[in-house]
């Protein structure tokens, strides 16, 4: 017998492998009890406890004449017990051999994968233990730590001048961040050394990685119960890594099937977000569809953004592949990702002009999520960059940039990128303007007179006069050709109409003529019967006539159906001005058809229950609206993500309704949840963010909770402030700021705070002067109180004079 003193059990797999060859088979014993199962003669490797010690004392005689050869794994504290409690059994221990500690193999050998193959690693631990295990396979490697909240642009720079370096991204909480750097790697083309190491605890497709060992006899109970034939073995040998235990478990039915990389089995790979294999990305290409404007359940943006990241690996990247990319990033609230592809896109040699247009709307769509700082070093960069070989699409995109950043009040940048559309679209000289190209002169025309306009706001009259004789010799050029003439667009609209009555005559003719050739269940006939309850409609004492043509319609959209987005349409419509009880029999009906034809996952589905969600919250049904409303967040959710507008947009929505139901607790969670999501998906929405502080403070309110209440009034408030200054000027802004005022305002004077009521609205009245005419009335209101106050006061004090009470 020999007394192995060891730090650690995980060194008994180290012997095995080692002594293995020579010596035989080696069992493993976790508990003492399994040395009466192991046949005469083993080798076995026992894993006692202190209280095995009078076990062992008492079966020492039994031991040796079954010939037992022991290797007794014991720390310090254990070979103290064993001297104590089993003195003869110590006694015989013929040799003592110190054994040091063993490395975490299982981590060693996951680190050595992830630097030959990829796509990287999951790293469960912290980021000082990942570049201590790193150390011992490699000394010289070099580790780089890159934030994942840094620019898209930021982190692909990260990455190219990382080099063979380890990539050690930090801060990553969300897979909404994790998409990001997976999209990043596979955009430069870097397959190897990249660790993820932050709070996400499963990425699809990456293998965790962690350097913890689980307990020998909680690991060896698990594998037991899988029925491992020598459980003990396995998990000593498996260097008790914790990942043991989660192998232990019995595979689900499917997971041969899911590991096969047959063409089934690549889509579920991309339902779920899993690594694709580099011979299945051409399937991929070959089997890709972008919905637009709405996906389907199985080309959700999620599983397009998988898509994206295959075929960056492997696809083509020419524009249309950009602009797709780049509205699945927007889809999923990546707008710097799609502001990057977007003016790839754009920037792709041989780009036509329509292509080109539709990559910028794409970019400034991005932007317009984005602060305006990056967008005016676009036109600042550019100003000393020479011409290039596709001067027009250049040219289209610096006017644009400069329409957006008059619009956000950059007038300088935008004067720089005015400038450069002059020098990219120079028709020739000004006594050749009669042989230059019409399009150039009209480009060139139409930047003279967004320039004109900056300079006269940027106060520059004399250098704005100077652009006057070229502007008006190129629309002599041009001979009116740029003037459009709008009264001749709509005359035809004129002919024959004699008002609804004869509208209504018109269809119904149609209606009958129809009916008669095509039957009553034919799609056209439907849809004439829709345009009849639109008609109607418009008079609002035949609604009711209209919802009965309609129903009328619906029923026999059973066996033949219209255009399913028109039905919808015309039922939204309907919804809006019927009756309750009405509304829920339209309701029912078109969602029946719409189910039956297109799934839930359509648009129709997702407008016609907004429609009739709308409907219940117009008559205070509050909860059966909060079902519904909970229904499309659901949809937003699975198909576009929780960070993304859209989804966000329906859990307002959805707060709202708690809101008015007066479920103030429910009303907290959630908000606080979108916050945290939004937080977490670095979603810049000040007026989303607003919003939800503005229903916050309302749950405040409802639980009594009132310096909490005022506390997120300010802070919204304080928000909006700090808002892009090309934010500042917008509606949406306006009116959620007008809506925290009178909150404050309210809960103020509720309080009887009138000074500080008033003194908020003359502050905001001057910095906000578009906000006068709503907030006026409250104010007057609220320096009438505060002049009351006082004279209150002195009569309550009288009172008490007179009869001797406190005030």
């Amino acid at each position: 017998m020999i007394l192995v003193e060891a730090p650690d059990q995980a060194s008994i797999g180290v012997f095995i492998r080692a002594v293995g060859d020579r010596f035989g088979h080696v069992y493993v014993a976790a508990e003492v009890e399994e040395l009466l199962e192991v046949p005469r003669g083993a080798l076995v490797a026992l894993c006692p406890r202190v209280e095995d010690a009078s076990w062992l004392n008492l079966k020492r005689q039994w031991i040796v004449e079954r010939s037992l050869r022991l290797l007794i794994w014991a720390d310090h504290g254990l070979a103290g017990a064993l001297h104590e409690q089993a003195p003869d059994f110590f006694d015989w221990i013929s040799h003592h051999q110190p054994c040091p500690p063993t490395p975490v193999d299982f981590a060693l050998r996951g680190i050595e994968r992830a630097a030959e193959h990829g796509p990287g690693l999951l790293w469960r631990g912290s980021p000082g233990r990942f570049a201590a295990l790193l150390a011992q396979i490699d000394a010289a490697a070099e580790i780089v730590e890159v934030s994942a909240r840094l620019d898209f642009a930021a982190i692909l720079s990260a990455i190219a001048a990382a080099g063979q370096a380890w990539l050690l991204w930090t801060g990553v909480d969300s897979l909404h961040l994790a998409r990001k750097i997976r999209w990043a790697l596979a955009d430069v083309g870097r397959a190897r050394r990249s660790v993820i190491s932050g709070e996400l605890t499963e990425l699809p497709g990456w293998p965790a990685l962690h350097a913890e060992r689980a307990p020998l006899d909680a690991l060896t109970q698990a594998l037991r119960a899988a029925g491992a034939p020598e459980p003990a073995r396995e998990a000593v040998l498996g260097g008790l890594s914790r990942d043991l235990l989660e192998t232990a478990r019995p595979p689900p039915p499917d997971a041969e099937r899911r590991a096969r990389r047959h063409q089934r089995g690549i889509r579920r790979l991309l339902r779920e977000g899993a690594y694709i294999a580099a011979e299945d990305v051409a399937y991929v290409a070959a089997t890709a569809t972008w919905a637009t404007p709405w996906p389907t359940p199985r080309q959700t943006p999620l599983v397009q953004g998988w898509m994206v990241e295959a075929l960056l690996r492997g696809g083509r990247r020419d524009a249309a592949a950009w602009c797709r990319f780049a509205a699945v990033a927007g889809a999923l609230a990546h707008y710097d990702v799609q502001r990057e592809w977007a003016m790839r896109a754009a920037r792709t040699e041989g780009i036509d002009e329509s292509s080109a247009s539709g990559a910028l709307d794409l970019f400034f769509e991005a932007m317009a999520h984005l602060d305006g700082r990056w967008l005016r070093g676009v036109a600042t960069a550019s100003q000393e960059k020479p011409s290039e070989p596709d001067s027009a699409i250049e040219a289209l995109f610096h006017r644009r940039l400069a329409e957006v950043l008059i619009e956000r009040g950059y007038l300088r940048e935008a004067e720089t990128s005015l400038r450069r559309v002059l020098s990219l679209v120079d028709p020739g000289q000004v006594g050749a303007l009669q042989e230059a190209d019409s399009v150039a002169l009209t480009a060139r025309a139409e930047a003279l007179e967004l320039l004109e306009e900056v300079l006269l706001q940027l106060g520059r009259d004399v250098d704005a006069g100077a652009l006057a004789p070229e502007l008006e010799r190129i629309v002599e050029a041009l001979g009116g050709e740029n003037v459009e003439d709008d009264n001749d667009n709509d005359n035809d609209n004129d002919n024959g109409d004699d008002g609804e009555t004869s509208d209504e005559e018109l269809l119904r003719a149609e209606l009958a003529r129809s009916n008669a050739e095509l039957g009553g269940e034919h799609p056209q006939v439907i849809e004439q019967m829709l345009d009849l309850a639109r008609t109607l409609k418009r008079d609002e004492a035949r609604r009711d006539e209209a919802a009965q043509v309609l129903a009328d319609a619906l029923n026999r959209c059973d066996r033949a159906a219209p255009d399913v987005s028109l039905l919808i349409e015309v039922v939204g419509e309907l919804l809006e001005v019927t009756d309750p009880d009405r509304a829920a029999e339209l309701f029912a009906a078109a969602r029946r058809i719409v189910e039956q034809r297109s799934g839930r996952e359509d648009p129709v589905y997702f407008a016609l229950v907004g429609a009739y969600a709308a409907t219940l919250r117009r008559g205070g049904r509050y909860t059966e609206a909060l079902k519904w409303v909970g229904r499309l967040v659901k949809i937003a959710s699975d198909a576009f993500g929780a960070e993304s507008e859209l989804c966000r947009e329906q859990v307002l929505a959805y707060a709202e309704l708690l809101a008015l139901a007066r479920r103030w607790q429910e009303l907290e969670k959630v908000l606080r949840r979108a916050l945290r999501q939004a937080r977490r998906a670095q979603i810049d929405d000040p007026v989303f963010v607003a919003r939800c502080g503005s229903l916050l403070a309302a749950a405040y309110r409802g639980q009594s909770r009132f310096t909490e209440a005022e506390g997120w009034l300010q802070r919204s408030l304080k928000l909006l402030d700090r808002a892009p200054p090309w934010r500042q000027g917008a509606d949406d802004l306006h009116l959620v700021r007008r809506g925290l005022l009178e909150e404050l305002g309210d809960l103020w004077m509720g309080s009887a705070r009138y000074d500080e009521a008033v003194a908020l609205y003359e502050r905001e009245l001057g910095a906000h002067p578009e906000l006068a005419e709503a907030l006026r009335e409250r104010l007057e209101l609220a320096r009438r109180r505060a002049a009351g106050t006082s004279a209150e006061a002195d009569g309550a004090a009288g009172v008490a004079a007179i009869t001797g009470d406190d005030v």
